[in-house]
């Protein structure tokens, strides 16, 4: 695990997890520019340069600032069309993961919040509708763990993944929603490979395209302590009144 810190909640910023434990971190307050305006670039602020981006027009989504964010807070919108990539390929299931998102979906359907294989070899982290509830569902190298959230459509939720399945290597996965578990899965061992890029609201930019919006998206190498992944959720919750 990685070591724990003692930082007040009240006082905790993501960075002092540092650019070895952060892998990406997405943060919609970063993005300049007006309410409306299409985003074709989402900076990376965990120091490891994995700025998001599109270069289609018809692809890209949309900056929603104060009354129309979260918390008076920037989120970007996505409208089922709308996909942003990293081009690079840094999930691998050799290694255990820590995952936060502030995110709605608009209506209750299977929609990716990210995911680099459409195979199911790699990471893919998304929603899923099951008969009209809404559940998370995880893919880890063809292992999938499903979970009912408790929230459903048009409603802003925090979330977290723990995941600690590695290719050859058993472990679960654990969810959390709004700072409570809601399902542990049973031990299990990945078999797939890093895969490709890494894509944020679809799979690989092929499909499960989100309806809905995200404010912030955090991925950790690695399985945090409680300490440390409390203290992110506990920052969200105090950012985005959640």
């Amino acid at each position: 695990m990685v070591g724990a810190l003692q930082t007040p909640f009240n006082k905790f910023n993501p960075k002092q997890l540092g650019s070895a434990v952060i892998l990406s971190w997405y943060d919609a307050s970063t993005i300049s520019g007006n309410d409306g305006d299409a985003v074709s670039s989402w900076t990376d602020s965990s120091g490891n340069g994995r700025t998001l981006s599109q270069g289609v027009g018809a692809l890209q989504p949309t900056l929603k600032k104060g009354a129309n964010g979260l918390n008076g807070k920037n989120v970007v919108l996505f409208d089922g069309t709308d996909t942003l990539t990293t081009g690079t390929q840094y999930l691998n299931t050799a290694n255990k993961h820590t995952c936060f998102a502030v995110i709605k979906q608009t209506t209750v359907a299977d929609h990716e919040i990210f995911g680099n294989d459409t195979a199911g070899n790699g990471f893919n982290w998304r929603f899923r509708n099951n008969g009209g509830t809404q559940q998370l569902r995880i893919v880890r190298g063809q292992v999938v763990a499903d979970w009912n959230t408790g929230i459903g459509a048009d409603t802003w939720a925090y979330y977290t993944l723990i995941t600690r399945c590695t290719t050859g290597a058993a472990g679960t996965s654990t969810q959390r929603v709004n700072g409570s578990d809601i399902s542990t899965s049973g031990s299990a061992t990945c078999t797939g490979s890093p895969a490709g890029n890494v894509h944020i609201g679809s799979l690989a930019g092929a499909t499960e395209f989100l309806v809905g919006a995200l404010a912030e998206s955090i991925i950790c190498e690695g399985e945090l302590t409680a300490l440390q992944y409390t203290q992110v959720e506990a920052y969200l919750k105090q950012k985005y009144g959640l």
